[in-house]
C-alpha cells in the first residue's frame, strides 16, 4: 500500500509542461500539468468512451428489438385477422355442406341406400380426433399454436365431408339413372321463384306477432304468377279452406303430400294426375295473408319436414 501511494505521489510531483505560442500575440505562455493530472484526464477520457460505446449498443440493440417486436406484433395481428376469416369461410363452408348431407340423406333414403350417417362412421368422420403427444401440447397451449391446430382439424372435417358428399352423388346419379320414374315423383324444384319471407321452423306469427311454428315456406312473389308442380303426382284437394285460401294438396310416392296455399286461381282438378312442371295455379292473397305469397308444405306420412331437403334446383 505504502508502494502504490510512494508510485502515485511521484506522478503527481512529476510535471510536464505545454508551451502555447499565440499568433496574434506576443510572448509564449506555458501550462505546467502533473503526469498524474494528465493520468485522471486520460483516464476520464477512456471510461466515457467505453460508456458511451455500451450505451451506443445497448440502444442499438434495443432498437433492433423493438422494431423486431413491433413487426411481430403487426404480423401477429394480420395472422390473426387471416385465421379468423378463415375460420369463418370454413364454418360456413361446414355448413352449406352439413346443409348438402341433409338433402342427401333423404335421397338415399328413397333411393334404399345407407344414410349419412353410417357410411360417415366407415370413413371415420365425426367424434373426436385422435391427437399426438405434440398435438396435445398445441391444443393446450392457449396462443396462436392452438388456433392453428383448431383451424387444421376443421379443414380435414371439410376435406372428409367433401368426400363423402363426391361419393354420395355418385351412388345417387347412379340409382337416379335405374329410377328415374322415381325422381319424377320426388318434388325437387321450386313451385315459384320468389323471396322467401318465411322458412320452415319456429317464428313469430305476422299475423298474431307470437311464437309459432311454420310447417312450410312462404314465397313472396306477384299475384298472378304461375305455380308449377315439384314433381309428378294426384290432386287430392283442390278448392277453398278456412284460413289457407285457394287451396292445392298433391299426393306424390313414398308417402310424400306437397300444399300450396293462399293461391289466386287454381288450374287443376280434383284427383287429375300430374307432371313435373305442370302449371297447377297463380300466386294469390287469398285466406289469412298480409301480402301475395305461396305457402308451400312438404309432409312425409304426415309429418312436415322442410322442403329444402327436397329442392334441388337453384333460383336464378
Amino acid at each position: 500500500m505504502i508502494m502504490i501511494k510512494d508510485a502515485v505521489g511521484k506522478l503527481f510531483n512529476k510535471y510536464m509542461t505545454f508551451i502555447v505560442l499565440p499568433h496574434d500575440e506576443v510572448g509564449a505562455k506555458q501550462k505546467r500539468v502533473s503526469y498524474g493530472t494528465l493520468a485522471l484526464v486520460l483516464f476520464f477520457v477512456l471510461l466515457f468512451v467505453g460508456v458511451s460505446l455500451v450505451i451506443i449498443a445497448d440502444y442499438g440493440q434495443r432498437k433492433v428489438a423493438s422494431d423486431t417486436l413491433n413487426r411481430l406484433v403487426y404480423e401477429n395481428t394480420i395472422l390473426k385477422e387471416k385465421y379468423s376469416s378463415l375460420k369463418k369461410n370454413t364454418a360456413m363452408v361446414n355448413e352449406s355442406i352439413a346443409g348438402i348431407l341433409n338433402k342427401m340423406d333423404n335421397l338415399l333414403i328413397m333411393n334404399n341406400l345407407p344414410p349419412t350417417s353410417e357410411v360417415m362412421k366407415e370413413m371415420g368422420i365425426g367424434g373426436s380426433e385422435s391427437a399426438s403427444p405434440e398435438e396435445n401440447l398445441l391444443i393446450m397451449d392457449p396462443g396462436f399454436k392452438r388456433q392453428v391446430q383448431e383451424i387444421s382439424t376443421m379443414i380435414v372435417s371439410t376435406e372428409k365431408r367433401v368426400e363423402l358428399a363426391k361419393q354420395l352423388l355418385a351412388q345417387i346419379s347412379s340409382h337416379k339413372e335405374m329410377n328415374s320414374e322415381m325422381w319424377d315423383n320426388i318434388p325437387t324444384v321450386w313451385p315459384v321463384y320468389g323471396w322467401i319471407t318465411s322458412g320452415f321452423g319456429t317464428r313469430i306469427s305476422p299475423m298474431t306477432g307470437k311464437q309459432e311454428f311454420h310447417p312450410g315456406l312462404d314465397i313472396a312473389q306477384n299475384i298472378g304468377e304461375e305455380i308449377v308442380a315439384p314433381g309428378d303426382g294426384v290432386v287430392i284437394y283442390a278448392g277453398s279452406r278456412p284460413g289457407w285460401g285457394r287451396t292445392v294438396l298433391i299426393r306424390h310416392e313414398y308417402g310424400i303430400v306437397t300444399r300450396y296455399a293462399h293461391m289466386d286461381s287454381i288450374k287443376v282438378t280434383l284427383y287429375q294426375e300430374i307432371k313435373k312442371g305442370d302449371i297447377l295455379g297463380t300466386v294469390g292473397n287469398t285466406g289469412y295473408s298480409i301480402g301475395p305469397h305461396l305457402h308451400y308444405e312438404v309432409r312425409v306420412h304426415g309429418t312436415p319436414v322442410d322442403p329444402m331437403n327436397y329442392i334441388l334446383t337453384r333460383k336464378d
